[in-house]
């Protein structure tokens, strides 16, 4: 969907508490494309804000920084995320193949994570208020035990190894995030074939790197 395609309310202002939501969620649904379709860094507020028709006093009404509009983006995906590894995972027994496949086709239902893994830490927990910061964290803790504990059921692991594997999947991701999204110039300079070792394919490289930490331990096999 075109950016300009968003779904924005008919309304010229919303004062009623639904129509609130309604704005809310349609500057989510924006700001979500844009970070999909360029860096976080070069993203501005005022051009979310002409996307959807408002002032860039009205955006700031709701959010009142950048990177509070960014991490309930990032909520917003890791709530998608959870609930889409859950069903795909189902209530019965799966393999470690079973596993991955979900973890990684849940993350391929909600895009946005592995565009802001990257600055999670260093850009979006700051500038934010602290209360933002402790509920931001406590969902992720919520849905990391939740999932973490059907894939232990599933895989017959011990309490805990279920929520320490999605931590480990969290770390994959911010790395190849990094390694895979060159700043203009190294991915000049990788255009050369020499360098091609160093071109690094997000995806093909997540799945590799999952199967490799989820392989057996010595006392398993």
């Amino acid at each position: 969907m075109s950016p300009r395609a968003a779904r924005v309310p008919r309304y010229q202002r919303a004062r009623a508490p639904e129509h609130k939501l309604e704005r809310r969620d349609a500057i989510l649904d924006v700001a979500e494309r844009r970070v999909q379709a360029q860096p976080y860094a070069e993203i501005a507020m005022a051009d979310v804000a002409r996307r959807l028709g408002l002032s860039k006093g009205t955006l700031y009404l709701y959010f009142p920084t950048k990177e509070a509009l960014f991490l309930e983006v990032m909520r917003r995906g890791f709530a998608r995320f959870f609930a889409a590894a859950e069903a795909r995972l189902g209530p019965g027994r799966a393999t470690r193949a079973d596993v991955a496949r979900a973890l990684l086709g849940a993350l391929e239902e909600t895009p946005a994570l592995r565009h802001l893994a990257g600055v999670l830490h260093t850009v979006l927990e700051h500038n934010v208020a602290d209360a933002e910061v402790r509920a931001f964290k406590r969902m992720l803790r919520e849905g990391v035990l939740r999932v973490g504990a059907r894939i232990e059921r599933a895989l017959r692991w011990p309490d805990g190894a279920g929520a320490q594997l999605l931590v480990r999947f969290h770390v994959l991701l911010i790395g190849l995030h990094h390694v895979s999204t060159p700043s203009r110039a190294v991915a000049r300079a990788l255009a050369d074939e020499e360098l091609a070792l160093f071109r690094i394919d997000f995806d093909a490289q997540l799945a590799a790197l999952l199967a490799l930490v989820m392989r057996p331990t010595p006392e398993e096999e």
